[in-house]
């Protein structure tokens, strides 16, 4: 068949796991670019109970996975969207269907593709952030499906805050959540060398006013938005910069509107004609230039996209056409030209180009050899133009899309360092956050200290303390579980309290389950010797075990006094 990476495999591995052992539904969080669709293809291939349906919101992305699977297996699937419908059941017919949900949800057409809902065994949602159970369009599908043995799978590459606490909700659990980078050094993305680092460099847009944009479902509405981004000034503001930062690499630009988009294009095409194109859902009449295409005109759109893969012109203009499903190595840099108070659409945008070009990483077994390859090739990152304005209106940048694993209290201390020292950044966007989440971690450690001063006696452990473990954001969806009877088994081996397990959230749990194995994979010192070798003030986070056991005995045969 076809060879998934290590982390596909232990993500499809999770996915068979939870839906065998009590799930009636999971989710898979991977980010953009690490393979989510041949992971989650990989998982219907072998799925051993009934057909499987495939849904998306957008044509685009019920058929990329098709063409995923026909490339793959040599099978064509079936397609249930627009005019294209499953085949009689008389015929030879594929056990995986691809679909639209706003076709299959008319419960005429769902009766007419699917007259036996049980012969479907699971069904794999893509998107699944557009899928939250207030959605009636997916419920609506799942509700005629619904039977004892259906199993759902739920695929998101960027769920924000909102979405996490709702998928929480509308999904049993998370088989697997991959992130684009780990504060404690984990297995993630950037991390393990499968996408590029990212660079960020914030643009300040002199007139720009985001308090003229009037706001809706926590974002700016997008005509508001393009009414303020396409005054003439503002469009040089925006153009000129970019034209000067990027040089001649390939950048991605997202616009607001249709009448931006083609602006910017319009002006980038004047300093070098050619250089630029529009790729837009609609084209306006005063719009109808040789440079904009409509993207509904298919071929039109993947002649557009070909050249720009092969580097024919530069500058590739959109608005919200190419922010999912568009996989493009070749993005060297993104022009946020569409502002937003939306994490999950910023990492979208961001997504476009994380991914490493092709063959750089192919066939290395190891994240060193990954991230090395990744440094000495034509795009060792991607570089992100982020336009603000004079105003302090909170916008989503790439230090909150990959801070996502952080502390909202570390993304915010790093913004605003960021902030201070100018808007430009020399390093990579995860070295900050790094940088930033080590020095929160002293001054919370600096504010233990004192409490600790002025207290007699000290009852209360913090078990993270003991192990040296970085405080990581809590993701939305396991807000409210408590651990489970294997963690709270699995961490009375380890040596940790009952009392303090009592006190933990289930995240809590599995980050502390997580460091502990972590620490006896490399030999590390166990809890029980950090808590009492912390009493004596020895730092124990990088000490091994032979080496807390002997301090240990010293300090046994010093009459426990200080070492």
């Amino acid at each position: 068949m076809w060879e998934l990476r290590d982390y596909q495999e232990t993500a499809k591995s999770k996915v068979f796991h939870e839906l065998s052992n009590g799930s009636q539904s999971t989710l898979l969080v991977m980010p953009t670019g690490t393979g989510k669709t041949q992971t989650f293809l990989s998982v219907a291939l072998d799925w051993p109970q009934g057909d499987v349906l495939v849904l998306a919101h957008r044509q685009e992305l019920v058929w990329q996975p098709f063409e995923r699977w026909k490339a793959l297996t040599g099978e064509y699937g079936e397609v249930e969207m627009a005019d294209f419908h499953r085949s009689s059941p008389s015929k030879s017919r594929s056990k995986i269907t691809f679909a639209s949900k706003d076709s299959l949800y008319r419960p005429r057409r769902l009766r007419r593709a699917f007259p036996d809902p049980k012969r479907v065994g699971l069904i794999i949602i893509d998107e699944a952030h557009h899928a939250v159970k207030q959605n009636r369009t997916y419920r609506s599908v799942l509700e005629y499906f619904d039977h004892p043995d259906l199993r759902v799978l739920g695929t998101t590459a960027t769920p924000d805050r909102a979405d996490e606490a709702a998928l929480g909700q509308t999904f049993d659990s998370v088989a697997f959540d991959y992130p684009l980078l780990s504060p404690d050094g984990g297995a993630s993305a950037i991390g393990d060398g499968w996408l590029v680092p990212i660079r960020q460099e914030y643009v300040v847009v002199d007139g720009l006013d985001f308090t003229r944009v009037d706001s809706r479902g926590g974002d700016f509405v997008d005509s508001s938005l393009e009414r303020e981004l396409t005054r003439e000034a503002i469009l040089h503001r925006l153009t000129s910069p970019t034209m000067e930062i990027v040089g001649d690499r390939a950048t991605a630009v997202f616009a607001a509107g249709v009448k931006q988009s083609s602006r910017m294009a319009e002006i980038f095409n004047r300093r070098k004609d050619g250089n630029a194109y529009c790729l837009v859902s609609r084209v306006d009449s005063d719009d109808n230039h040789d440079f904009v295409v409509n993207s509904s005109d298919k071929g039109s759109r993947k002649r557009l996209l070909k050249r720009f893969s092969n580097q024919d012109f530069q500058f590739l203009c959109s608005v919200g056409c190419l922010t999912e499903g568009y996989d493009e190595p070749n993005i060297r840099c993104l022009c946020m030209g569409r502002m937003t108070r939306s994490r999950s659409l910023a990492a979208q945008m961001v997504g476009r180009g994380t991914r490493p070009l092709a063959g750089v990483v192919d066939g290395l077994d190891s994240p060193e050899q990954r991230r090395a390859a990744i440094a000495s090739s034509d795009k060792p990152y991607v570089h992100i133009l982020d336009f603000v304005g004079n105003s302090r209106h909170p916008l989503i940048s790439s230090l909150d899309v990959l801070g996502g694993s952080y502390d909202d209290e570390v993304v915010a201390m790093a913004k605003k360092k960021v902030e201070e020292d100018g808007r430009e950044i020399d390093e990579n966007v995860s070295e900050i956050l790094a940088q930033t989440a080590i020095h929160r971690e002293k001054l919370l450690e600096k504010r233990r200290s004192i409490r600790a001063k002025a207290t007699y006696k000290r009852k209360e452990v913090d078990p993270f303390r003991v192990v040296g473990v970085v405080s990581v954001r809590e993701p939305g969806w396991h807000k409210g579980r408590q651990p489970t009877e294997k963690q709270r088994t699995a961490l009375e081996k380890f040596g940790v309290e009952n009392y303090v397990v009592d006190r933990m959230s289930f995240w809590q749990a599995s980050s502390m389950m997580d460091s502990l194995v972590k620490r006896s994979t490399q030999k590390l010192a166990t809890y029980k010797q950090c808590k009492l070798l912390q009493k004596h003030n020895v730092a124990t986070k990088h000490l091994t075990f032979d080496r807390a056991r002997g301090l240990i005995t010293r300090l046994r045969n010093n009459g426990w006094k200080y070492l």
